[in-house]
């Protein structure tokens, strides 16, 4: 769970209990913690406004209204899981078992996809717009992405990488990224940092001149081949 959540609060009680038995109403929660109904509702409107619970109008019967709290996907999220162990062992048997192109693969439908998705959003906007547009759907898919304006062009300063413990073990994600970047704004971009030679960032450099070539593997120059059937 996540790790600002002290065992002992009663914040974190409330949000196991909410774990285990799904939604409920304050009443019931300050039955099981053994906690003042007053309290119960304090700690829930702050588990409300960080976005960890919601609350719903329990239909039926006459009265007051009553009222029952449930995770949001955001509190689900605070219980660890394991989905990047699973997918390391399917990436693994994968390329075992039908070669590391079809994992090359895999992740250029997941670059052409991301084009797919997001080629509108930068269309009809100057290379500053389309840059700050990039950044924007970067952070709205997890990650922490700045821009940055220097003499030689635009930086994209990246913190945080959804991707950077695949990348790890399969660099050649990276170049099929930067790939996605140079379609989405049009423009060259050259990698000036990387977290996986450990920089405490991935910076990309932006400049004017049309599509650049990215790389398909860091190790070998071209673009990336987009493999059709996969």
């Amino acid at each position: 769970m996540g790790a600002f959540f002290n065992p002992r609060s009663t914040s974190y009680r409330i949000i196991l209990e909410l774990k285990r038995k799904g939604p409920m109403e304050v009443k019931d929660l300050s039955a099981s913690l053994g906690i003042s109904p007053t309290g119960v509702h304090a700690h829930l409107s702050n588990l409300e406004r960080d976005g960890y619970v919601a609350v719903a109008t329990v239909r039926g019967g006459v009265g007051r209204p009553r009222f029952s709290y449930a995770l949001t996907p955001a509190g689900e999220s605070l219980f660890e899981t394991r989905y990047d162990e699973m997918l390391f062992d399917f990436l693994a048997d994968l390329s075992s078992r039908q070669g590391e192109e079809v994992v090359d693969g895999l992740f250029a439908r997941r670059a052409e996809r991301w084009l797919a998705r997001y080629a509108h959003r930068t269309e009809g906007k100057d290379l500053p717009g389309r840059a700050e547009e990039l950044a924007r759907i970067l952070n709205e898919n997890g990650n922490l992405v700045e821009i940055e304006m220097r003499e030689g062009g635009i930086a994209l300063r990246q913190y945080h990488c959804t991707i950077c413990k695949i990348a790890r073990q399969y660099p050649g994600i990276c170049g099929y990224e930067r790939w996605m970047f140079e379609s989405l704004l049009g423009a060259s971009v050259s990698r000036a940092e990387w977290q996986i030679e450990g920089s405490p960032e991935c910076c990309h450099v932006v400049s004017e001149g049309g599509e650049g070539e990215a790389e398909g593997h860091p190790t070998r120059e071209g673009s990336p081949t987009i493999p059709n059937g996969i």
